[in-house]
């Protein structure tokens, strides 16, 4: 008994830490390879958001796809509390969870950072 309350109570703690949701309506990132540009472009994108955050402070970006493809728009938000620094690998690993597992991008929270990617048909301005 005491094994599952253990259990029941790690899960009540970790649970509620993560929340994702993919898109449902929207552009999708269409074929592989528009997926796997928008992975590329994460090198370049994670270096503009690297740097020291407040509670609820965020920055977002847009970069066109190619060849008419969608352009894509990356946000990450830092949810808790006190200043953190983001650095590359936290930022890439972020916001390319919503990539991969999103059809049509998604947003994510997690204990200290959010992360999105949005496909859209219209390009950046």
């Amino acid at each position: 008994m005491k094994f599952f309350i253990f259990f029941a109570l790690l899960a009540a703690v970790y649970l509620p830490l993560v929340e994702n949701r993919c898109r449902t309506t929207g552009s999708s990132f269409g074929p592989s390879s528009n997926r796997a540009f928008a992975t590329q472009l994460l090198t370049e994108v994670c270096g503009e958001f690297q740097g020291t955050y407040g509670p609820g402070q965020h920055k977002a970006i847009c970069r066109n796809g190619r060849d008419g493809g969608p352009s894509f728009v990356y946000y990450i938000k830092h949810v808790s509390g006190g200043y953190r620094p983001i650095g590359h690998t936290e930022c890439t690993d972020g916001l390319n969870k919503e990539i991969v597992n999103c059809d049509r991008g998604g947003r994510t929270a997690y204990k200290n950072w959010e992360y999105s990617v949005d496909p859209n048909k219209k390009p950046c301005h």
